[in-house]
């Protein structure tokens, strides 16, 4: 796992759209392990990472060349 601060694939040039959905988001995030947390929307928990992910609709996520990118998400350490 990682943490993306900048992303210089994507510039003002690249062709992004934000037709992102809720369920496109949920796959996304669901692919490395993630679930959603049933009584918080936008918020995703990996039970072996102890990573809470928050934050995660679609105003904040770009596509760039058909793929899914995530800016300015909320990522916590489960104590």
């Amino acid at each position: 796992m990682r943490v993306v601060t900048s992303a210089p694939w994507v510039s003002e040039k690249t062709p992004t759209d934000r037709t992102t959905d809720e369920l496109e988001i949920t796959e996304y995030v669901q692919s490395p392990g993630f679930g959603q947390v049933a009584e918080a929307r936008f918020m995703y928990f990996h039970r072996h990472l102890k990573v809470i992910i928050g934050d995660a609709h679609p105003g904040n996520f770009i596509k760039a060349e058909g793929v899914l990118i995530p800016i300015d998400l909320m990522i916590h350490e489960k104590r």
